[in-house]
């Protein structure tokens, strides 16, 4: 199964060729299409929104390469899920910062995430501010 990925640009015309920073963030479907993605503009970054898994991320080669930080909803009470999550942000440690998005977020599910190397962690829904 694919995920679906929309693109939001707050690039200038006369600014260099590209974004000074790309952004994915990786939702599931429903969470997703509620997302005004527009409201998370920013100057100089080009946000992506993928309706889809961590895993729908990764079998795309060219949105997983294309990004700076990836923003990822997690699951921490699906054992299969969040160990997926665990070993991807260790496997690209270094190379791809990785913050987690969950819903109902308590502290042990952030000092959770924490300790899977995970840069930071936010709150479903979130904001630009965060």
């Amino acid at each position: 199964m694919r995920g679906k990925t929309i693109a939001v640009s707050d690039d200038d015309a006369s600014a260099p060729a590209g974004p000074a920073l790309r952004v994915c963030i990786v939702l599931d479907k429903p969470t997703a299409s509620l997302l005004d993605a527009t409201r998370l503009a920013l100057p100089d970054t080009e946000i992506k929104v993928h309706g889809g898994s961590l895993s729908t991320f990764v079998a795309d080669m060219v949105l997983a390469r294309w990004a700076d930080v990836l923003i990822v909803q997690v699951e921490p009470e699906n054992p299969r899920s969040f160990e997926e999550f665990e070993r991807f942000v260790q496997e690209n440690s270094g190379r791809l910062p990785v913050i987690a998005a969950a819903r109902d977020l308590s502290v042990a599910v952030t000092r959770r995430v924490l300790r899977s190397e995970a840069v930071d962690v936010l709150p479903i829904p979130f904001t630009p501010d965060e």
